[in-house]
């Protein structure tokens, strides 16, 4: 009789404390103090300390850091920074023991010549964060520069994994479309467990139906240096503010105008449906396929206009992240049709392969 062989089940040897809760605030306020409640650090360790850095855990199975100021708890996204910054497998790296973790992210430190220091962000004790600048930015203090002008209507404000989003929208109005009155402005987003300067993005917002699709490419999302100033990032943020959101909407008005007038072929109807239910998967446990049908397949008359209103209509239902996640891809429906507005079908079919090639 044959040896039975028994499979080997590989099981995570590491765990790691739980980020915080995804959280959203009514006013800047609001948000300045709860980000000054977690009493944000930091830890600057030169190149020499890098082979005193150890693993550990906690009582609870939890990981913890020790680089030189005591164990203290790592949560994920501290880990993930840590890979990112030495170029280390994060998945492959957390069904390891922990001394080949630490053996592997040691070893990749060392090996990287340029890498003269990492500075640890801590958060209420815990390890959230890996930079390799001596100085970083906190949300904070971005949260505390960034927003001292008036005309701003804040329509979103939160913290997700660690990053802010700040979305608001200038005061002024706009009817890129007859009849149809949009706001323009912006969304911040800032990585706490980085410290790196923001990233900012402009986005519509409808005053009839709420629309948030946010564009990352029309008009381009704005990066900062990670050599420019503090002082200079918020002189700049200043004149993006005011800048944008007029771009946006010359913009609004020659592309919006073109999917106004632009059917949507019952032949693409249920292809488009099949792709967002299987992008989406009706997040949330919220089913966007009778919003879609309502507004899209049991219409006569629908164009790749409705089709933008659905998606971003359906984002705002669901939590801060997924919703910002599927605004953005509503942005880059946008930023498509932008520059592949004829053939509609062949090219909402390529905007669906570029999508799948991304994943």
């Amino acid at each position: 009789m044959a040896e039975e062989v028994k499979e080997e089940t590989v099981v995570n040897s590491v765990d790691f404390i739980t980020n915080e809760a995804d959280t959203t605030f009514k006013t800047l306020e609001e948000c300045s103090a709860f980000l000054n409640s977690q009493q944000r650090q930091t830890y600057l360790i030169d190149r020499s300390q890098f082979t005193d850095i150890k693993l550990g855990k906690t009582k609870e199975n939890k990981v913890t850091i020790d680089f030189g100021q005591g164990e203290m708890p790592l949560n994920r996204s501290g880990f993930s920074r840590l890979c990112k910054i030495t170029k280390s497998p994060e998945n492959y790296l957390t069904s390891l023991p922990l001394e080949n973790i630490r053996k592997d992210i040691v070893a990749r430190l060392l090996t990287d010549s340029k890498l003269k220091h990492i500075n640890f962000i801590a958060k209420n004790g815990q390890v959230t964060g890996a930079a390799t600048k001596e100085v970083t930015l906190s949300s904070q203090q971005f949260l505390n520069n960034a927003f001292q002008t008036n005309h701003k209507t804040f329509r979103n404000i939160g913290m997700f994994n660690e990053h802010l989003v700040v979305d608001f929208t200038t005061n002024d109005e706009q009817s890129p479309l007859p009849n149809d009155v949009f706001g323009f402005g912006l969304s911040c987003l800032h990585d706490d467990s980085s410290g790196n300067h923001p990233i900012i993005s402009p986005f519509s917002y409808r005053l009839v139906c709420t629309n948030g699709a946010v564009h990352s490419k029309t008009l381009g999302s704005v990066r900062f240096g990670a050599r420019m100033s503090v002082d200079k990032v918020f002189e700049v943020l200043q004149q993006r503010f005011t800048e944008l959101p007029n771009q946006l909407s010359t913009k609004y008005h020659d592309v919006l105008s073109t999917m106004n007038t632009t059917n949507i072929s019952a032949e693409e109807k249920p292809h488009i449906r099949a792709f967002l239910a299987e992008e989406f998967n009706w997040e949330g446990g919220i089913d966007g396929s009778t919003q879609f049908d309502d507004a899209i397949t049991n219409k006569e008359n629908t164009n790749y206009y409705d089709l933008l209103n659905v998606i971003t209509s359906y984002a705002n239902q669901l939590d801060i992240r997924t919703r910002r996640e599927i605004q953005m891809l509503a942005g880059r429906m946008f930023d498509y049709f932008d520059s592949n507005s004829t053939e509609l079908f062949s090219g909402y079919s390529e905007f669906k392969r570029q999508e799948l090639a991304k994943k």
